[in-house]
């Protein structure tokens, strides 16, 4: 028999060793977190359960391997030999002025106001303009076009095997002249008669906003393009950022997202015995509850939202059937206005929303045809379900099998601060298996917080961020777990984008694919950092071969300021943090003297 054959079975047979080893580890774990609780989910259960416990399953899976390929791969001794001594010292002087400008909030808004002013402070702006563009500019930025972010990303990629995440980040203003010629203001009531009340508040949508929408699109396709034609160089994935507030006005987000809430609050009120499922008699009683045409359409109803007839209605198929454009419809058969009635959009907050979807989808054909991944931006709270239902129906398309049967085009965003992203993730998951599509996930730990908080404060309700870092962190590995089971369980094409810069979640990210047998060449598991920080784990993971990216933003220099000032200002505790970058830099140097 050929020794390759041999040497071939015997590791795929090791493989599968290690996946019966990890599945029978995950199902012990699941039965025994099962006792003493109800039967029923909000999700079919996988095999694999969210709050299973970390420890018992690394105590019971190859303890002989447990850290040695994390150590190994992050132990590179000098990991900015690559770098010139300019970059090592300009490096070093933006991080540590960081650091001193983050302890004082203040300063950033002093200098976001002047850039937003600058006619008003001509020789100050000019200054602070020469000051960023050869420093923070230089060292967190692609660069100014497009052939400056190619060059940038070649040396990445010499350098280290990076790819490079692009992301148009400038801030698209609106000239004078443009805006005394294309604004045009509309006032949007509630137009559907007899169903809102007579005081409800007008709202205001401002078309200058849809122009610049519109302009955003074709930055988009630029992005892409570019993204498209650097990976085919490096022969590499290609990814693109896609900020969804870009693409559409933020208060119709906003309206987009408490319609969305209302519609899941209404599913709670229907699920009684809060199962998390709802029964054929909930569904009955709570419809005629609510709903005056209860003897034409309950039929129908439950047939369509139980397609497979098992008696039972989860949120996933409801949240499909219910959807902002169907709810008009549904609930001018309301009994009397209550808070979903409010909430519903109207007909021409509608319209706007399908021309935020025509400019979405127009970008994601685009990705699509050029295989170039696009990675949906997270954002706050109140904008995330109507950015979160947008990706469900992208992915649905885009992400499709047949569609895409190497993988998944569309990735969509979870912020592990939140205490919902565990369940959401879970959801999101089953909806792909359920509707035959690839699952594409960029996990982060969130980069909104204060605002959360203050914003929760505020309004009083509960904060939805976690009280304590340790249990952001500990959703971030659970969340990672879950992702990596599933794959190597139910053998899918799912993919995740990584982007984190704790080395703790990085080595435990290299533990988990190490047992259950994905390989970092396998392109299910991505890496990603911003430019500028962390190469001190982004340059050794991509030279032990895995797969690692710098997000890397571009765009004119005073446009990009102001989203230098906001990143300064999300990411204080990152720069905080950056003692054992500046280190490693100045023993680079202490080695070249």
């Amino acid at each position: 028999m050929p020794q390759n054959f041999v040497s071939s079975s015997a590791h795929s047979s090791e493989k599968i060793r290690q996946k019966q080893a990890f599945s029978t580890a995950l199902k012990n774990d699941h039965l025994h977190e099962k006792e003493g609780k109800p039967e029923d989910s909000s999700v079919r259960k996988f095999s694999v359960d969210m709050s299973m416990s970390t420890s018992s399953v690394d105590s019971r899976l190859h303890p002989e391997e447990k850290n040695r390929a994390s150590v190994d791969v992050l132990a590179e001794s000098r990991p900015y030999k690559t770098h010139s001594t300019f970059e090592l010292i300009r490096s070093i002087i933006v991080l540590r002025s960081c650091q001193i400008i983050g302890k004082f909030p203040s300063t950033l808004g002093c200098v976001e106001h002047i850039f937003a002013n600058r006619e008003n402070f001509p020789l100050i702006s000019q200054f602070f303009s020469f000051v960023i563009r050869n420093t923070a500019y230089a060292h967190f930025c692609g660069g100014e076009n497009i052939k400056e972010v190619t060059n940038k990303s070649s040396k990445l990629w010499e350098q280290g095997k990076i790819g490079a995440i692009l992301d148009y980040a400038a801030e698209q203003t609106t000239k004078d002249d443009d805006k005394k010629e294309d604004k045009k203001e509309e006032t949007i009531f509630f137009d559907l008669p007899g169903t809102y009340p007579s005081n409800q508040p007008a709202r205001t949508y401002d078309y200058e906003s849809e122009v610049a929408c519109d302009r955003h699109v074709e930055s988009f396709m630029a992005c892409i393009s570019a993204a498209n034609s650097i990976s085919s160089e490096n022969n590499t994935k290609s990814f693109a950022a896609l900020k969804v507030t870009a693409l559409g006005n933020p208060l119709l987000l906003e309206r987009m997202s408490s319609t969305i809430v209302e519609a899941r609050n209404l599913f709670t009120k229907f699920d009684t015995n809060k199962s998390g499922k709802i029964s054929h008699s909930e569904f009955d009683e709570g419809y005629r509850l609510f709903f005056k045409d209860a003897e034409e359409k309950l039929p129908r109803m439950f047939e369509r939202l139980d397609p497979c007839n098992s008696g039972r209605i989860d949120y996933i198929a409801w949240s499909k059937l219910l959807s902002p454009a169907d709810l008009p419809r549904i609930v001018s058969k309301c009994r009397s206005v209550g808070p979903l009635s409010r909430a519903t959009l109207t007909e021409k907050e509608l319209g706007l929303v399908s021309a935020m979807y025509d400019r979405i989808h127009k970008i994601a054909e685009e990705a699509a045809r050029t295989n170039t991944r696009l990675l949906i931006d997270a954002e706050q709270t109140y904008y995330q379900p109507a950015i979160d239902n947008i990706a469900h129906n992208l992915q649905q398309k885009y992400n499709n099998v047949s569609r895409s049967p190497d993988g998944p085009i569309i990735f969509n965003t979870y912020q592990c601060y939140l205490q919902c992203t565990t369940q959401n993730l879970e959801n999101d998951i089953e909806r792909a298996q359920r509707y035959n599509y690839h699952f594409g996930a960029k996990l982060v730990r969130g980069a909104y917080m204060i605002g959360e908080r203050k914003r929760a404060l505020e309004m009083g309700y509960p904060s939805p961020i976690y009280d304590t870092k340790e249990d952001t962190d500990a959703c971030y590995d659970k969340s990672l777990k879950y992702v990596l089971s599933h794959r190597a369980l139910h053998d899918t094409k799912s993919e995740c984008m990584m982007g984190t810069h704790n080395q703790k979640s990085i080595e435990y990210t290299i533990e988990i694919m190490k047992k259950v047998g994905i390989s970092p060449s396998s392109g299910a598991i991505h890496f990603a950092q911003l430019l500028g920080m962390c190469d001190n784990l982004t340059y050794p993971l991509g030279n032990s071969g895995h797969s690692v990216y710098k997000y890397m933003p571009y765009g004119k220099v005073d446009e990009v300021i102001p989203y230098l000032l906001r990143r300064a200002q999300e990411n204080s505790d990152i720069f905080s943090n950056s003692v054992i970058e500046q280190k490693s830099m100045l023993n680079e140097l202490y080695q070249r003297l």
